[in-house]
C-alpha cells in the first residue's frame, strides 16, 4: 500500500512510534522517518498531507502534543540532545532544533554559569547542541527562546545579565 494510502489512524500509530523515539521532533522530520520505510525518496505532498493528517489525529486523540510543529508524547521530558553526530541532516537545521530542547539549554546554561549574557548562553547552547559554531540563524533561533523564557518570567535580565528566576 501507497504510504499516502495508508489509513489516518495507522499514520497516526507510526507518528507515535516516531515521535516516541525522538521527541520533540518537527512534523517534516516524522515525514521524512515514515517516507523512508517505505523506501521512498521524496516527501510529496500526499505523503506530507497524509502525514499531517495521522499527527492531527493523535493529537485531537491526546496521544500527542504539539509546539509550533514540534510534536512529543505528552508528559514525557525534555532532554537536551548533541546532534554532532546526526545523520539525518534535517536534525541539525537551526529552524529543525525544538523550541523545548532549546529552552532548557538555555536555563541549564544561565543556572550551571550563575548567568550569562546573550552571546554566552547563545554559544552555550550551541555546543550543548553540538555545533561547533554559532550561525546567525543558529543564534537568531536560540534568541527568540531566551525572549520567550524572559517573558515568561523564568529569567529576568539586567544590566545584560540574564539569571535564573528562582520557581516558587
Amino acid at each position: 500500500q501507497e504510504l499516502h494510502e495508508i489509513p489516518i489512524s495507522t499514520l497516526a500509530n507510526l507518528a507515535e512510534q516516531v515521535v516516541a523515539v525522538e521527541g520533540p521532533v518537527h512534523g517534516d522530520e516524522i515525514a521524512n522517518r515514515l517516507r523512508g520505510l517505505w523506501g521512498l525518496q521524496k516527501t510529496g505532498s500526499r505523503i506530507k498531507a497524509a502525514v499531517e493528517s495521522g499527527l492531527k489525529r493523535a493529537v485531537i486523540n491526546g496521544r500527542l502534543a504539539v509546539e509550533a510543529g514540534f510534536y512529543i508524547i505528552p508528559g514525557a521530558e525534555v532532554v537536551v540532545r548533541d546532534r554532532a553526530d546526526v545523520q539525518a541532516p534535517g536534525l541539525r537545521k537551526p529552524d529543525m532544533l525544538p523550541p523545548a530542547e532549546i529552552r532548557l539549554a538555555v536555563m541549564d546554561i544561565v543556572q550551571t554559569n550563575f548567568g550569562a549574557t546573550r552571546d554566552e548562553a547563545a554559544i552555550g547552547v550551541a555546543r550543548l547542541f553540538g555545533f561547533k559554531a554559532t550561525s546567525a540563524q543558529l543564534k537568531a533561533v536560540i534568541e527568540r527562546e531566551v525572549d520567550a523564557l524572559v517573558t515568561q518570567g523564568a529569567l529576568q535580565e539586567r544590566e545584560g545579565i540574564l539569571a535564573a528566576v528562582p520557581q516558587r
